[in-house]
């Protein structure tokens, strides 16, 4: 939502990508690995992110990269890089779903 058609462009060019922002860089381990239980059964994942071959950052604040993004990205073993995304564009596709503006 925050890249447009960016989004699908990066997909066809990398079906294996998994997708970053700032929150989820910020709560991976207590989302996807305790919440996942990856912290307790180690050997799952594999299966859960061993098809991943990048991780694309999507910077919204044009920050740059976060170590808490790089540190999200190795604990899945991929390279990450850093893409630009615009909260506009969450708006807009908020806007075509809900039918009237949304304001974030």
């Amino acid at each position: 939502m925050f890249l447009g058609e960016e989004y699908f462009r990066l997909l066809e060019e990398e079906p294996g990508t998994y997708f970053l922002h700032r929150f989820l860089s910020e709560n991976f381990e207590s989302l996807c690995i305790h919440g996942l239980g990856l912290d307790r059964f180690p050997k799952f994942k594999k299966a859960v992110f061993g098809h991943y071959k990048r991780a694309i950052y999507i910077d919204l604040k044009r920050e740059g990269i976060t170590r808490e993004a790089e540190k999200a990205a190795a604990c899945i073993g991929v390279p990450v890089q850093v893409v630009s995304g615009d909260p506009a564009r969450l708006n807009k596709t908020l806007e075509q779903i809900l039918g009237f503006e949304a304001i974030l």
